[in-house]
């Protein structure tokens, strides 16, 4: 019982405080590579808590970070840091500096959901899909081609 008391008068062990780091980039491994104020030894790999949307995974994300056995080079992402506590639904998402121009998705499958509309634009083209079930597909010119069958398929079907 003297043990006990003996282990609880111990001094506890000083600590690096909780801190905000960046995310750098996420490898080919899904591995997150962190920096933070302060590391002289360049980006580390860091275990994470949480599981980060890939929406967020994007290099400059401000990230908490604590470190495992007390130790700066075992950075360890406890959170996301964010100006909002609950995203503005109407919130037009920029991407900081240093997103790459291209995304490559290798999956068999990629889902956009939106409540109301989804557009996508390129200078003087777009396809516009809404909740309603309208779809409209607008260019300077339109290719439809079908190596088998092509159908057009209405209720009325008007042509020019």
């Amino acid at each position: 019982m003297g043990e006990i008391n003996e282990l609880f008068k111990m001094e506890p062990e000083t600590s690096p405080s909780p801190m905000v780091g960046k995310l750098v980039e996420v490898d080919d491994e899904g591995r997150a590579i962190v920096d933070f104020k302060g590391n002289t030894s360049g980006p580390l790999v860091a275990r994470t808590t949480i599981t980060i949307p890939p929406s967020q995974a994007i290099a400059g994300q401000r990230l908490l970070l604590v470190f495992e056995d007390n130790r700066y080079d075992q950075p360890v992402i406890i959170g996301i840091v964010s100006d909002r506590l609950v995203a503005n639904a109407d919130q037009t998402v920029t991407l900081p500096n240093g997103v790459p121009d291209a995304a490559v998705i290798d999956g068999k499958k990629v889902l956009f959901d939106a409540k109301q509309e989804i557009q996508l634009v390129c200078g003087k083209s777009s396809i516009l899909l809404r909740a309603d079930g309208k779809v409209v597909i607008k260019g300077k010119n339109i290719l439809n081609r079908a190596q088998e069958s092509n159908k057009i398929k209405g209720a009325r079907i008007g042509i020019n």
